[in-house]
């Protein structure tokens, strides 16, 4: 796999790892959307769920208590009892209550003193010993006779003594008054000597359903209330089987308290309470998943949002891509088809700010200046191996015309003609510096020797009409320069300034002034001096030579005639970079004037 990566292009991988950056961030953000919507609707359900269980709580116990206060006032009222001891005195056939009216408003009375007045969906009923009975509620009196009494089904658990109170289960009316199911509350009537009958107290389903009806955000609550170890009562129940392992594994507190169960695959939320007065276990159930909806629903919206999100964002990574890497493309195509020869592409570049496309243009300008050293690194080989010729040829020329100066001078030393004889010494001293190649720099004193020895040989030429005068401080002997610096000076006052001069002596003056560090070397002469068109030509020359240097570019080849100031200006400018300098001049009084100057910090060659 990390093998087909590598060998994938560059475009494909930026688009790759985009598109792998933004669906981690798309899954960075689902995540923390998750945790932190579930924890805050989790939080909030709770506090939902807790407060409506409290209070169907608070109303469901209100209720028992209520019944149980009701029961407890019949039971133990005087005027109750009274009249329970009379109808156990009572053997008649006939309903001991439908026929004495007035002992049945008695205890109705009392009934109502302990109800008030509301009765709807609720009876009351007292029961004697002897079956006899009266009731209290809403509906039409249809009196049952004493055997319609055996009806309820709280009858023998009662009868039996098993129970003192007691609560039923829901089931249908034993009076056969309502279709409604109903449960009752029972409790026994009794003095200290006997039993004398019953208050069954008896309230419709509805009753609990007002209570139990609870809706959280349009989803209902669960209720379960159990009674004894059995359901007593169910509200929206579904899966009871999981429901009830969840209250079989509970801890029942009479404070209540909430938490989150998983009972199968599902997980709930559960409030549970115990009423242990009346040993009620009150349980309430939200399913998790039907408060969770809402944020799966909108995790959903955010996936396919984020899969549109990812799309564009590919789409745009490879246009941006396409854009950035076409450039890189048409160079490498250029490049691969480059003649490399001549180090030539096909050009095809047009103005822009694009930043691949400049790079693109710098690399065509590097190779056009790779091309130029190229070309001066070809033309300096050329010179050198043509220089190298040259010197092999010079080395043949020396031996023969040493030989032969030396027979000339053994001549003129037979004829008795010493200045022949110092002629060709001074040549031989000439021949020797020039062909000497072992150093491209000598001592001062060895270059102004040289100088002396080409000028007293021109002395022999122009006879006693030139008179020369070299004054060189001691202190400047042992500084180093090139080669042949002095000589081209010298060579050029018989060029040019002497050519026209109607002097009748020819006056040349080498002057050398200053320490190792600072000097001056300035040649002098009285001829004609330099033109003002020769002189705008050495500028021209030497900003040339100084622009070559700044821009690394090869300096004009100059041949062996040409070693005059333009030359000599080249070398020293190489040599010394810019600390040695060469001007030019005439003199006021007559003739030219030639210095060369060496400063002690670096001098910049003017342009």
């Amino acid at each position: 796999m990390m093998i087909r990566v590598k060998q994938l292009s560059y475009q494909k991988k930026a688009v790759l790892l985009f598109s792998l950056l933004i669906s981690l961030l798309i899954l960075i953000f689902l995540a923390i959307y998750m945790n932190s919507q579930s924890k805050s609707i989790k939080e909030k359900e709770q506090d939902t769920m807790e407060q409506l269980s409290v209070r169907a709580v608070t109303q469901f116990g209100e209720l028992l208590e209520n019944m149980h206060r009701i029961s407890l006032g019949v039971a133990s009222d005087k005027h109750v009892l009274r009249v329970l001891e009379q109808a156990e005195n009572y053997n008649g056939e006939e309903n001991y209550f439908q026929k004495y009216p007035q002992e049945r408003k008695t205890i109705q009375m009392v009934l109502m003193n302990l109800i008030g007045e509301d009765f709807r969906n609720r009876s009351f009923h007292v029961i004697s010993a002897r079956d006899d009975w009266l009731n209290l509620d809403i509906y039409n009196e249809a009196y049952m006779n004493k055997e319609g009494i055996e009806a309820p089904p709280w009858r023998e658990k009662m009868r039996d003594d098993e129970y003192i109170k007691y609560i039923t289960p829901f089931a249908e009316d034993g009076y056969g008054r309502t279709k409604e199911e109903v449960f009752s509350y029972v409790r026994q009537i009794q003095d200290e000597y006997q039993k004398l009958g019953y208050i069954d107290i008896q309230y419709e389903k509805k009753l609990l359903d007002d209570i139990f009806t609870l809706q959280m955000n349009n989803y209902p609550v669960q209720v379960a209330v159990y009674h004894g170890g059995e359901l007593f009562y169910g509200k929206d129940l579904k899966n009871k089987e999981h429901l009830e392992s969840i209250w079989r594994e509970m801890e029942f507190t009479e404070e209540g308290h909430i938490q989150e169960v998983k009972a199968g695959s599902r997980k709930y939320l559960v409030y549970g309470a115990d009423n242990t007065a009346f040993e009620m276990q009150v349980c309430l159930y939200v399913d998790v998943n039907s408060y969770m909806g809402v944020i799966y629903q909108n995790l959903a919206w955010i996936i396919v949002l984020g899969v549109i999100l990812l799309c564009i964002m590919i789409l745009l990574v490879t246009l941006v891509t396409e854009n950035l890497y076409r450039p890189i493309r048409q160079l490498r195509d250029s490049i691969q088809h480059m003649n490399y020869g001549e180090l030539a592409l096909n050009r095809n570049i047009e103005d822009t700010d694009d930043e691949i496309q400049m790079l693109t243009s710098a690399f065509y300008d590097m190779l056009d200046k790779m091309k130029k050293s190229r070309n001066e690194l070809v033309e300096a080989k050329t010179r050198a191996v043509r220089a190298r010729y040259e010197v092999l040829q010079a080395q043949i020329n020396p031996h023969f015309m040493h030989n032969i100066l030396s027979v000339i001078g053994l001549m003129g030393y037979q004829k008795d003609a010493p200045e022949i004889m110092d002629i060709c010494s001074d040549l031989t001293k000439m021949l020797q510096y020039t062909t000497d190649t072992g150093n491209s720099t000598v001592p001062l004193k060895e270059e102004i020797a040289h100088v002396e020895t080409y000028l007293k040989l021109m002395g022999y030429r122009y006879l006693d009409r030139l008179q020369v005068d070299i004054k060189v401080d001691l202190a400047m002997e042992e500084i180093r320069v090139p080669k042949f610096i002095l000589q081209p000076i010298a060579e050029n006052c018989f060029q040019h300034s002497f050519v026209n001069s109607r002097q009748k002596k020819y006056e040349i003056q080498v002057l050398g002034m200053g320490t190792s560090e600072e000097w001056r070397i300035q040649i002098l002469d009285n001829g004609t001096g330099f033109t003002g068109e020769a002189l705008a030509k050495l500028k021209e020359q030497f900003a040339e030579i100084d622009a070559n240097i700044r821009e690394g570019s090869s300096i004009p080849e100059m041949g062996i005639g040409g070693m005059a100031l333009a030359n000599t200006y080249a070398r020293l400018a190489i040599y010394s970079e810019g600390r040695i300098g060469l001007e030019a001049g005439n003199r006021p009084e007559g003739g030219s004037w030639v210095s060369l100057i060496q400063r002690t910090d670096r001098g910049s060659i003017e342009a």
